[in-house]
C-alpha cells in the first residue's frame, strides 16, 4: 500500500513535520508543512519521516486541497520520479 492511501500514515507524517517545526520554532503554516516535506524528498529522511512518507502526505496534500505549492511541487516529484523509473 502507498503512503497516500492510508490516511493514518498520512496524518502521523504530517504530524511528526509538525512537531518538528515546533521543536525549531519554525512558523507552523501549509506553506512551511509542504516546504518540510519537499525538503525531506530532497534531502533524504528527517525526524522519522522518510522520503516515501513525505511523497505520499505531499500528494494527499495536493489530492485533497487547493494548495497550489502543494500541486506543483507534487507534479514535478511525480514526473521527476517516472523519469527517473524509465532511465533505469
Amino acid at each position: 500500500m502507498a503512503y497516500n492511501e492510508s490516511p493514518d500514515m498520512v496524518a502521523y507524517t504530517i504530524g511528526r513535520v509538525v512537531m518538528n517545526l515546533m521543536d525549531t520554532g519554525s512558523a507552523i503554516s501549509d506553506d512551511m508543512i509542504v516546504k518540510s516535506l519537499v525538503q525531506i524528498i530532497d534531502r533524504g529522511p528527517g525526524e522519522r519521516v522518510s522520503p516515501e512518507m513525505a511523497k505520499g502526505a505531499l500528494i494527499s496534500l495536493c489530492a485533497n486541497s487547493n494548495h497550489n505549492a502543494a500541486r506543483r511541487y507534487s507534479a514535478a516529484i511525480i514526473a521527476r520520479d517516472t523519469i527517473t523509473r524509465q532511465g533505469s
